[in-house]
């Protein structure tokens, strides 16, 4: 995968995530279930056309039998979303200067 990042940023790699929204239906953050493997977070430098490694994430498929339960009790269905439920999700997160005062800086 490849990215852009004008200011640090980490990226976090979630495995049957949940969506969490409010009142007004908004998505707030994912989380995943506590008996999953928890989510994997990475911070990275700014730069343009950087490359995300590799080999520094893999999924292991053995460690989500208990995610196929969750998902209707077959490993395909972690293969599809559904409701709030996604098999996969890629969250890439700035991390602002403290100085920053732009139109992307908000607060929820």
């Amino acid at each position: 995968m490849k990215f852009d990042a004008n200011y640090e940023c980490i990226i976090t790699i979630y495995v049957c995530a949940r969506e969490c929204r409010n009142a007004s239906n908004i998505p707030l953050y994912f989380y995943t279930d506590p008996t999953l493997p928890v989510a994997n977070a990475y911070k990275f430098s700014p730069g343009l056309n950087q490359d995300f490694p590799s080999k520094l994430w893999t999924f292991d498929t053995s460690a989500y039998n208990k995610a196929a339960k969750v998902y209707g009790g077959k490993l395909e269905d972690l293969f599809s979303a559904y409701d709030d439920c996604y098999p996969l999700v890629i969250s890439i997160e700035t991390i602002y200067p403290e100085v920053y005062s732009g139109k992307g800086k908000k607060n929820i």
